[in-house]
């Protein structure tokens, strides 16, 4: 093999290498929780939420944190998509069902995951104090 040719390949795998870190690093983003941009969930009062990846709007994945203050209520509503749920703090009360009705319903506590499905109709509240819940979906 002539000396021309190891040049140029280990020069073009070199290249390659510095091609692919690059992609890698700006293919990871850190969002930290003073930068979310929480907005009121117009059907849910005392509800807010912040996309931290995707919109929502298209097929593809995304995560969604979500803030309910205290005595805040979810009604029941549904996804088209399917959803893994985390409560990163508190605690929240979640039901299945068409109706509103608070006394049937499961706690769920601070560092649990629960799954929904599509198509699903489910609601939320809380009644004691604040919580916060990411929510991942593809």
């Amino acid at each position: 093999m002539s000396r021309k040719r190891v040049l140029f390949g280990g020069s073009a795998i070199g290249i390659l290498c510095l091609v692919a870190v690059a992609v890698a690093q700006t293919a990871i983003t850190q969002t930290l929780p003073a930068d979310i941009k929480l907005n009121p969930i117009p059907f849910a009062p005392g509800a807010e939420a912040g996309f931290l990846a995707g919109d929502g709007n298209k097929p593809e994945m995304y995560t969604l944190r979500v803030h309910l203050a205290k005595d805040a209520k979810i009604p029941p509503h549904s996804h088209p998509d399917g959803r893994m749920v985390t409560i990163l703090s508190g605690e929240l009360f979640a039901g299945i069902g068409p109706t509103f009705d608070p006394g049937h319903g499961t706690l769920v506590l601070g560092q649990e995951r629960r799954r929904c499905l599509s198509g699903n109709r489910h609601r939320s509240h809380r009644d004691q104090s604040d919580q916060t819940v990411a929510g991942e979906a593809a």
